[in-house]
């Protein structure tokens, strides 16, 4: 029988963002894709999907979420701040979160 995933603790959520480098492109865009994972409450492909439209200050909009449904999620103040960081140094590409040569993520792409 397969068991649902268990959801991280708050202290293994933390370990993961401050194991991610904060000096390299790809440690800031991983800071924030966990943090709108944990923080928000977002799956994988919701997250990976989301285009730039899809961020607003305090809340994401998700247009395919689980069940092709539409919902909002909030953004709290440090996972804002995280995705800013992203936004500053992301490429030209129309996703939120994408490689570093701006192409869309997958679920199943290597996040180094």
């Amino acid at each position: 029988m397969k068991r649902p995933p268990e959801p991280l603790t708050k202290e293994e959520a933390i370990a993961l963002i401050e194991g991610c480098n904060p000096n390299r492109a790809t440690g800031v865009r991983n800071r924030a894709i966990i943090a709108a994972l944990w923080r928000s409450q977002l799956r994988i492909g919701e997250v990976l999907a989301l285009r730039v439209v899809d961020y607003e200050r305090d809340r994401l909009r998700i247009l395919k979420a689980k069940g092709g449904n539409y919902r909002v999620v909030g953004v709290d103040r440090k996972t804002r701040s995280l995705i800013e960081e992203w936004l500053k140094i992301k490429p030209e590409s129309d996703y939120l979160f994408c490689s570093t040569s701006g192409k869309q993520l997958k679920d199943t792409s290597t996040f180094r």
